[in-house]
């Protein structure tokens, strides 16, 4: 008998990300306070403990900024989640699991007002139903409903801004076929502009899509382009519903997003006296160049780091919705 065919190797996958963000803080110790300091040389970890924030806000913001690609989301847009229920994570939840994600790892981080109420919430405070009385007692919650919550500033300035559909219809033009990546629609009267990131619905399909460029309603038909693709044909007039702006959160595996960083290069140059190092913070494990300069009468301390994400895979993320400028 002649043996099975063995399968072929799977073919690995990779991802180019272009280190395209850059951000420094810095701050100078004088002469002064180094003499006034009773041990500057203890001090000055905690100085750039605190110095790393900045940059690290500005790092979660360009992540969060992939969200324009993720099709999926839960709650009310205009309302903060959480005010009453923790329904928006059962809903996550739930999501997430329909578009395979993996069950382990998986991430809520919240902006400073959803947070807010979820830990108001019995559900998370009340040690009889948590069993733990964390919430209570710090003001956190580690984990519940399959993710590890996260409190995120840098979530708080981002919102996504929709234009509401304009006066007259906004239905499917004709047949447009199952797995289609681009949907026709026709609008009856007056124009209306879609945004990348946008999220429309299609009467008698579930399936959310996110609108993947700007595109203009022109009256008439006017071909959108989605994701992910068309998950059930249409046959026409079924109508074309968006989504209001919302503020951002998100529910997420780590696997969705890809960060990369490097060290920056340097030109050594003759004279030049700087003293460059890696440094790690270690609460978030992010590792940044550290320049150490010497300065007029002070000491100069620089931090900064280059790098870049993207978003590799839309269905391990989904969107909670909020209030606008939470």
């Amino acid at each position: 008998a002649n043996p099975p065919a063995s399968q072929a190797a799977p073919s690995p996958t990779t991802v180019q990300i272009p280190l395209d963000f850059w951000k420094e803080v810095n701050f100078p110790l004088t002469a002064k306070h180094i003499t006034l300091l009773e041990n500057a040389d203890a001090a000055a970890p905690m100085f750039l403990a605190n110095a790393v924030g900045p940059i690290v806000e500005t790092m979660t913001a360009s992540i969060a900024a992939n969200y324009t690609g993720i099709y999926g989301q839960v709650g009310t847009p205009g309302t903060t989640p959480f005010a009453s229920a923790p329904t928006a994570a059962q809903r996550a939840k739930t999501l997430l699991t329909k578009q395979k994600c993996p069950r382990f790892n998986r991430q809520m981080s919240l902006n400073t007002g959803a947070y807010g109420n979820a830990i108001g919430l019995d559900a998370f405070r009340n040690v009889n139903q948590s069993g733990s009385a964390e919430t209570l007692r710090e003001g956190e919650v580690s984990r519940a409903y399959g993710f590890n919550w996260h409190e995120d500033v840098g979530l708080d300035s981002i919102s996504h801004l929709s234009t509401p559909l304009t006066v007259g219809a906004a239905t499917a033009n004709g047949v447009n076929a199952l797995g289609a990546s681009v949907v026709s629609i026709a609008k009856a009267t007056n124009s209306s502009p879609l945004v990348r990131g946008d999220i429309i619905t299609i009467a008698g399909d579930s399936q959310q899509y996110v609108v993947t460029a700007p595109t203009t309603l022109a009256v008439g038909n006017t071909s959108v382009p989605i994701s992910p693709r068309l998950a059930r044909a249409t046959s026409g007039g079924e109508a074309v519903t968006l989504a209001a702006s919302t503020s951002l959160n998100l529910a997420f595996h780590p696997y969705a997003f890809a960060f990369d960083s490097r060290p920056e290069a340097r030109v050594s140059l003759p004279g030049e006296k700087a003293n460059v190092m890696s440094w790690v913070d270690d609460m978030t494990g992010i590792v940044l160049s550290l320049m150490i300069k010497e300065e007029y009468h002070q000491q100069g301390f620089y931090m900064s780091c280059l790098w870049g994400t993207k978003l590799v895979d839309a269905r391990l993320a989904v969107r909670v919705a909020g209030a606008v400028g939470e």
